[in-house]
C-alpha cells in the first residue's frame, strides 16, 4: 500500500528524492510521525521511499537525484535501514539483516556483517533436540527482529517461481535466494543463542506452513524452487566451508545449529527431489556433464544422483 501510495504517473515527472529523503531522515531521526492521522510509520515510508529510488525507472525524471550525497545522510542519520533499501542488491539485502543484529544482539557493523556472510562468530556448539521443544514452541512469541527476518524470507526466498531467480548475476539488484536464506537463517540462529533458544522448533513449523509441508506427510510442496533454495542453506555447506561442493571442514551445517528436526530434513529434500538448484553449482556440473565416475547421495534423502 506504501508502494503504491508513492507511485506517480509518467507526466509528473516523478518524485523528488533529494528532498523527500533527507526529510523523512530528519523527522525518524528525532521520532516525529510525518503526521499526526499516520496509518504507516515515518520509517517503514522512509524505506519504501529510498527502495524507489534506488530502482531503474523507464520514465524520466523532471528531479536530478544525488545518490551520493543521500547515501551519506542515511549514514550520518545512522539509519542502516534506509541506507540498505537504497543500496539494494544483495549488499543491501546484508545490511537489513545486519541492522537486525546490531539492534536487537548488539553488535557493530563490521562483526554483523562479518558473520552473515561468512558465519565465522562463536555461536556455540550444535543445539540438540529436547522433546520439550514441542512445549517451547508454543511459548516462543517473535520479536520485531525477527519478524524482520520473516519478512525477507517471504519476499526473497517463499516467492521463488523461475529458475531464472538463481542466476542473478545479469539481474540488477537481484539477490540469489540461496544466498537471501543462508544470510537470514544465520541471523536467526544469531538471535536464538541470544535470548530465544526456542525459536528452532517454532521457526520450523512456520516454514511447514509456508512451504505447504504437514508434519504427517512425506515431502510433498507446490512450492518447489523455495524448497530448494532452503534445501541448498540447511543442508548444504557454505563455499568456504567445502571442497567439491562437500563439507571436508566439519562444520555443522546449519539445520543443525538451528536445532531442525531430521524429519523436516527430509521432507524438503523430498520436496525439491530432482531440482538441480537443491544442490551446490559444482557438483550440479558434474551431475549435468557426466564427465566423472562420481555418485552423489542426498543428505537426507534416499535419492542418488549418479553420474556416469
Amino acid at each position: 500500500r506504501i508502494k503504491s501510495a508513492l507511485s506517480s504517473s509518467p507526466e509528473s515527472g516523478g518524485l523528488d528524492f533529494d528532498l523527500m529523503i533527507p526529510a523523512l531522515l530528519l523527522l525518524q531521526r528525532r521520532s516525529v510521525k510525518w503526521s499526526e492521522d499516520a496509518i504507516f510509520s515515518t520509517q517503514s515510508i522512509l524505506n519504501e521511499l529510498c527502495d524507489l529510488a534506488g530502482r531503474y525507472s523507464p520514465y524520466e525524471s523532471a528531479f536530478a537525484f544525488d545518490s551520493a550525497t543521500v547515501t551519506r545522510l542515511c549514514a550520518i542519520s545512522e539509519n542502516v535501514q534506509a541506507a540498505a533499501n537504497l543500496i539494494g542488491g544483495r549488499n543491501g539485502f546484508v545490511l537489513k539483516c545486519a541492522d537486525v543484529l546490531m539492534t536487537c544482539v548488539g553488535m557493530t557493523m563490521d562483526k554483523a556483517e562479518n558473520y552473515l556472510l561468512t558465519g565465522e562468530v562463536n555461536v556455540g556448539p550444535p543445539r540438540q533436540i529436547h522433546i520439550s521443544d514441542a512445549v517451547a514452541e508454543s511459548s516462543f512469541i517473535p520479536t520485531n527482529g525477527h519478524h524482520q527476518l520473516l519478512s525477507l524470507i517471504e519476499e526473497h526466498v517463499l516467492i521463488v517461481k523461475t529458475y531464472g531467480e538463481f542466476e542473478t548475476k545479469h539481474i540488477r539488484g537481484g539477490v540469489n535466494p540461496v544466498f537471501a536464506a543462508r544470510v537470514c537463517l544465520r541471523a536467526w540462529l544469531c538471535l536464538m543463542r541470544h535470548d530465544s533458544p526456542s525459536s528452532g522448533p517454532w521457526l520450523v513449523s512456520w516454514l511447514r506452513d509456508k512451504l505447504g509441508i504437514a508434519d504427517d506427510e512425506n515431502g510433498k510442496s507446490k512450492k518447489r524452487l523455495p524448497c530448494a533454495a532452503l534445501c541448498r542453506a540447511l543442508l548444504w555447506p557454505d563455499d568456504s566451508d567445502s571442497v567439491d561442493g562437500f563439507n571436508r571442514t566439519g562444520s555443522p551445517l546449519l539445520a543443525e545449529l538451528l536445532g531442525f528436526e531430521p524429519k523436516f530434513w527430509i521432507q524438503l529434500a523430498q520436496a525439491c527431489c530432482g531440482l538441480i538448484e537443491a544442490i551446490p553449482p559444482s557438483i550440479a556440473e558434474r551431475v549435468m556433464d557426466g564427465s566423472h565416475g562420481t555418485v552423489v547421495k542426498g543428505l537426507t534423502t534416499n535419492v542418488i544422483f549418479s553420474v556416469n
